[in-house]
């Protein structure tokens, strides 16, 4: 996989790419049987949004588990960027995203692994306990070969055995981007009027100055 190195030089200013990710996480109840301290086989992972292939702007995803785990760190260099692992109790992992270009430093992300279903729900071998987080990564003034990655995008997509639990945020992402439209329009604006007020204080200078030479003249 390739990884880029970039000075600040090459940055792109103004530039700005969201790119949405799932962070989420499968568990199965192993049943009544099972051993007390592996009651449940879990997989933690993220995603893309409609499971494309997200290692064209990700060199790897690094996994922080719970410490009673060993090794409690596990790192994922190729898709699907996932982990599975059995055990008993619910608790907070932490996910650090590093992407290809080292000049972006990485995300980390904080994804509560649920074990139970919400009651009154009972536990059951048949249907997993489903807890999935829309996220967004934004680049803002990313360098340019990232730039340009972002914007061609995935090449292909990923399929996994447990796809078919996956929920649906299509609906989420036409929210979220219609958001960043709005909230560059509104940027867009304060900007073009700071410039108008930059240009009015400019003409003000001037005819200060013009002023001042003026007397001085007399």
């Amino acid at each position: 996989m390739k990884t880029f190195s970039s000075s600040p030089k090459t940055r792109t200013k103004g530039a700005t790419v969201a790119v949405p990710i799932i962070q989420g996480s499968i568990a199965f109840w192993l049943g009544p049987e099972a051993d007390e301290w592996h009651s449940h086989r879990w997989t933690a992972y993220i995603r893309g949004s409609r499971n494309e292939d997200l290692s064209y702007f990700i060199r790897y995803v690094e996994f922080q588990l719970h410490e009673s785990f060993h090794p409690s760190k596990r790192v994922v260099t190729k898709p699907p960027f996932e982990i599975t692992e059995t055990g008993w109790g619910e608790f907070d992992l932490i996910i650090r995203v590093y992407f290809v270009d080292n000049l972006e430093s990485p995300v980390e992300l904080i994804h509560p692994l649920r074990l139970f279903p919400i009651p009154p729900k009972e536990p059951s071998v048949e249907e997993p306990v489903v807890n999935e987080h829309y996220e967004e990564l934004v680049f803002q003034d990313p360098p340019e070969e990232l730039l340009a990655i972002l914007r061609m995008g995935p090449q292909r997509t990923i399929e996994t055995e447990l796809q078919k639990y996956f929920l649906d945020f299509t609906g989420q992402e036409a929210q979220d981007l219609e958001k960043i439209k709005q909230a560059k329009e509104v940027i867009r604006t304060k900007m073009n009027a700071l410039n108008d007020r930059s240009k009015e204080i400019d003409e003000e200078r001037k005819q200060v100055e013009e002023e001042i030479n003026r007397l001085g003249n007399l």
